[in-house]
């Protein structure tokens, strides 16, 4: 397996997939609140919308179920994420790529 950076995959594919089912959300959103917009859209648009803004939530949950489930079942992880230190020897073992250049960036 190669070196690890900062970000693992895990990580990028949470932070991409939220952002992108959150733009959808906030996209259909628009499309499916009556009251301000309603005007602008035709039935079969809104649902489609509605559609579309109830899968993209259970996808985004999922994710959310996910993330979590992860951040519990490495050891250490909670930690990290909310002292937001970490131990070198974790560190070593889950970004090894990032502690490198973190080590190299520190003047001696």
């Amino acid at each position: 397996m190669p070196e690890v950076g900062r970000y693992n995959a895990g990580q990028k594919i949470i932070f991409r997939g939220m952002t992108i089912l959150l733009l959808v959300l906030a996209t259909s959103g628009i499309a499916i609140w009556d009251a301000r917009f309603g005007q602008h859209f035709t039935i079969e648009q809104k649902r489609i919308a509605a559609v579309v803004h109830a899968a993209a939530t259970v996808v985004a949950l999922g994710l959310w179920i996910i993330h979590g489930y992860a951040a519990i079942w490495v050891k250490g992880t909670v930690r990290a994420m909310t002292r937001g230190s970490m131990t070198g020897g974790w560190a070593w073992k889950h970004h090894r790529k990032w502690l490198r250049e973190e080590v190299a960036k520190e003047p001696r």
